[in-house]
């Protein structure tokens, strides 16, 4: 597949901000009609890819929009937690590609169409009703009615799809979800970097934690890289333990290297 120009415009069609500038990986998938399903939970495969990209609670962000936001953004502001809306869409697309270290970008702009960005298919998942990515599954930090972080998730189910047919950077983390059906799965965690280290992400997870006890799930997963230990330390924090990792093909879209890891945690009853 021809490597993908697209634009690296700094304010989006929403006003919402800048993008992030998407990365031209030059590996090559299957042709789109052979692949892509989009109204399944998990289509046979390339798949719902972007509900396989795990979360991370440290991340890098641009450092111009790391610039742009910390002038912005004093100490003493009310930060709403809310349901996500499909308003929202655009917000959870830049938030999951922040966790996302790369994945995202990269399979969105796949699936883009001719007068399509990778954020544009990302909204557009984001906006549906169903499926892994979707608003229904986020609940949303808010400051002044803008989006400032996110946690989405869902429970897995059991899958017997052939992962042998799925692109090779996302079966790792297929691999580990196998280890975990029926527990509550925080697919994608993340805030925009001047809000971090202020407790958002305690309450964003006990917002989750609700959704998972309000469903009956018993226990709560997540992946994360292992060069990212601040990540895994706030899980551990949190009651998570580590149950598995597995390797990450190289070379691949993804930021990092090392292994995805696989932590757990037992909930209590509601």
């Amino acid at each position: 597949m021809a490597e993908r120009k697209t634009p690296r415009s700094k304010q989006n069609d929403s006003g919402q901000g800048p993008r992030i500038p998407l990365p031209r990986w030059p590996a090559v998938l299957p042709a789109a009609d052979e692949t892509l399903d989009l109204d399944r939970q998990r289509p046979n495969r390339l798949g719902h890819a972007v509900d396989i990209v795990h979360s991370l609670h440290t991340m890098t962000w641009e450092s111009e929009m790391n610039e742009m936001l910390k002038s912005s953004t004093p100490l003493a502001r009310e930060v709403v937690l809310r349901d996500a809306t499909p308003a929202d869409a655009r917000s959870l697309a830049e938030l999951i590609a922040i966790a996302g270290a790369g994945i995202p970008e990269w399979l969105w702009a796949q699936m883009a169409g001719p007068t399509e960005d990778g954020f544009d298919v990302g909204t557009r998942r984001a906006k549906r009703d169903a499926g892994g990515f979707s608003w229904n599954n986020a609940v949303v930090a808010e400051v002044d009615r803008s989006v400032i972080g996110m946690i989405l998730g869902y429970r897995l189910k059991d899958e017997d799809e052939d992962l042998d047919q799925m692109p090779e950077i996302l079966r790792p983390f297929l691999e580990l979800e196998r280890r975990v059906p029926g527990s509550w799965y925080i697919n994608a965690f993340a805030l925009y970097t001047p809000w971090r280290g202020r407790g958002i992400g305690t309450r964003l997870l006990a917002a989750a934690s609700k959704r998972a006890r309000d469903l009956g799930c018993r226990q709560m997963s997540v992946q994360t890289f292992s060069e990212t230990p601040r990540s895994e330390a706030f899980y551990i924090r949190h009651g998570f333990r580590r149950i598995d990792t597995r390797r990450l093909p190289e070379p691949s879209p993804c930021h990092h290297g090392g292994d995805t890891v696989l932590l757990l945690r037992h909930e209590k009853p509601a």
